[in-house]
């Protein structure tokens, strides 16, 4: 459904304020990525938050626009929009708006983006919907003097700006609570009394690799690398083994363990799973040493940017750094009673808790942002502001 408008408002299709350039795609073996030629805009992939972000050129252009134009995405992610700053190619994914003289483009950018439900409600096909070029030429637009549009516009902007106000505030808050979170680690270890250890004296490798296909493994929840959010250690997208169809060799680790992925160190891949299950073999499944090194203080180590510094110093592999088993366990540190690990990890715990729950507050907002945003284009166009 379009936007509610002024009653006393009249309007006018699009294709009366701009040209419509529909794109359409070049032929494949004109594609490059080398930079030769005209930068190629093939659907949403290749826009970015403003301006464009292509990925292939081509040599052979079909339907060019140029810098002005505005582009919005017709297949798929259907009413994304960015600002041509160059000569583009436009691929059969997006279409370019170039606005006749005496319309203020601003205005039609904003009546795009509160037009984008209805441009989605447009779209047409079985796998991927899409809008044609009668779609977009006759969509509705306020025919309003540029003077007003201007003005529209200029309120919009001003609105826009304390709603990007609010959302920077958030975003930094979550950024200090991050950084909060790290130095607390940080603190905690690097202020820590106790004995002088290496991790292979309190912690070791006990599981061995197996077969998933076997039927005692099968149906265990399998956690590789990308399972594992970096530095959260949040797990997700977790499938067994069955489902993942899985053939190569895994360990096998339950609830006593930690894991720590080897791959790119600097990730800060970090679990500690309630559960037995299976897990790659490009990830140490460590057991801590009864009585001497806690699970939970060994998860914050392993988190610690001490820790991570001197993995990344030991990592031998330019395109693909990776921790060997010799370099992890060589690592020094001080270990305290398991009284005093248990007090740390509990006050990290808790500090996790915090960060966790700005976060959910964070997701929360920003859909709150994205409805004021949507709220303010209506008003605007409602003759509201």
């Amino acid at each position: 459904m379009l936007p509610t408008l002024n009653s006393s408002w009249k309007t006018q299709p699009l294709n009366q304020l701009c040209l419509v350039v529909m794109g359409q795609a070049p032929k494949g073996d004109t594609y490059n990525e080398n930079t030769l030629g005209t930068p190629l805009i093939a659907g949403a992939a290749d826009l970015g938050l403003i301006h464009p972000s292509p990925k292939k050129w081509t040599t052979s252009p079909t339907k060019t626009g140029k810098a002005g134009d505005i582009i919005l995405c017709v297949r798929a992610t259907i009413g994304d929009l960015n600002w041509a700053d160059s000569k583009y190619c436009y691929g059969r994914g997006v279409c370019g708006l170039r606005i006749i003289e005496g319309h203020d483009p601003e205005f039609l950018w904003f009546w795009l983006m509160a037009c984008k439900d209805h441009l989605l409600s447009l779209g047409r096909g079985a796998t991927f919907k899409q809008i044609s070029k009668t779609d977009i030429a006759n969509l509705p637009v306020p025919a309003l003097a540029v003077d007003e549009q201007r003005r529209i516009v200029a309120r919009i902007k001003e609105c826009m700006e304390r709603v990007e106000e609010i959302e920077g505030l958030r975003a930094e808050a979550m950024r200090e609570r991050g950084y909060l979170l790290e130095s607390l680690i940080e603190a905690e270890y690097q202020e820590a009394d106790g004995e002088k250890v290496t991790l292979a004296d309190v912690c070791a490798i006990t599981s061995s690799l197996v077969d998933p296909r076997a039927p005692q493994y099968i149906d265990l929840l399998h956690i590789g690398g990308g399972n594992i959010e970096a530095k959260t250690s949040k797990l997700v997208n977790l499938k067994t083994a069955r489902a993942e169809k899985l053939k190569s060799s895994k360990f096998t680790f339950n609830d006593s363990m930690v894991l720590y992925n080897k791959i790119r160190p600097y990730l800060m891949k970090v679990a500690r799973p309630g559960f037995s299950g299976l897990c790659s073999a490009d990830m140490y499944p460590l057991f801590p040493a009864p009585q001497k090194l806690t699970r939970d203080y060994l998860f914050y180590l392993l988190l610690s940017r001490h820790f991570t510094d001197y993995v990344i110093a030991g990592s031998n592999r330019a395109g693909m750094p990776k921790v060997n088993r010799k370099h992890l366990f060589a690592y020094k540190f001080t270990l305290p009673s398991t009284q005093k690990q248990q007090q740390i990890t509990e006050s990290l715990d808790d500090a996790v808790a915090a960060v966790e729950e700005l976060q959910t507050d964070m997701a929360a907002s920003t859909s709150e942002v994205n409805a004021l945003r949507q709220s303010i284009l209506h008003k605007a166009f409602a003759g509201e502001l």
